[in-house]
């Protein structure tokens, strides 16, 4: 298997949408197969709602637990709590379609990873936006970032930085909308031990994985990584930092994301 991605070359888009939100979003289609789509960390329904809109099958968007209510201070959670949720949201879908597929951005990709291993589920299709499997390490720091929240369990928030975008009217918009002014330090090192779960035992599966080269959240090697251990595709977006269906190459992932998806 080659494991170097493929790299997709794009020009800007406009990203402004009026309609982005914090809150669970359920689109009905009245098709047989349905898409399950799963923030991540600190973030929301809106790091997907997009692709979720332009789906043509019924798309649910989920809120996990620790981001229902959007303070300034974002509340602890654990990766257990948010596969439960996750497992709850599967199984009502399942329910009502011959089919369910899974997206997962960020800390959901290792979430539908997990699900898809733990129910077998190896005729979903899953699509991965920038999984997060390391975390950002910045040019010339002298240990990697996972090391120190080991080290450090006694920090607990740190503060949050404005989202990952050049289109400034799009971050304003994203900042005010998040509410959290910081940034739980216990659900990461949650997110951590998932991912040490997953690193034991991957599921059978064949995800197309979506990642941004200039990503500062994750570290891009996360992806490779998991491309070099799953029989799936992984393309690379070279001007797109982390928010992959909200930067400057959306309009060509969630294009990917939807064939991928949609092609029987």
């Amino acid at each position: 298997m080659d494991s170097r991605p493929s790299r997709v070359m794009s020009g800007r888009v406009s990203t402004v949408s009026p309609r982005l939100t914090c809150e669970n979003v359920t689109l009905e289609r009245g098709t047989d197969e349905a898409v399950l789509l799963v923030h991540g960390l600190g973030g929301g329904p809106y790091e997907v709602q997009r692709l979720a809109e332009t789906l043509p099958l019924t798309a649910r968007c989920l809120v996990l637990p620790g981001h229902e209510v959007r303070g300034r201070r974002m509340p602890d959670s654990t990766w257990v709590q948010w596969s439960v949720a996750l497992a709850n949201e599967y199984d009502a879908l399942a329910s009502r379609h011959r089919r369910v597929h899974l997206v997962g951005f960020s800390t959901g990709g290792p979430l539908v990873l997990h699900l898809a291993r733990e129910r077998n589920l190896t005729q979903a299709r899953l699509v991965l936006l920038a999984p997060f499997f390391r975390v950002y390490r910045p040019p010339f720091a002298p240990v990697r970032p996972e090391a120190l929240l080991r080290a450090a369990p006694f920090l607990k928030q740190v503060p949050r930085r404005r989202p990952p975008l050049g289109d400034v009217a799009l971050r304003a918009e994203l900042d005010a909308l998040s509410g959290f002014r910081t940034f739980s330090l216990g659900a990461t090192r949650s997110a951590l031990e998932l991912i040490a779960d997953l690193e034991r035992q991957l599921p059978v599966a064949r995800p197309l994985i979506l990642q941004g080269a200039r990503d500062t959240v994750v570290d891009p090697s996360g992806a490779s990584w998991l491309h070099q251990r799953l029989p799936g595709s992984v393309l690379q977006f070279v001007d797109s930092d982390h928010l992959l269906t909200l930067d400057v190459s959306a309009a060509q992932v969630i294009a990917r994301a939807v064939e991928f998806l949609c092609t029987r």
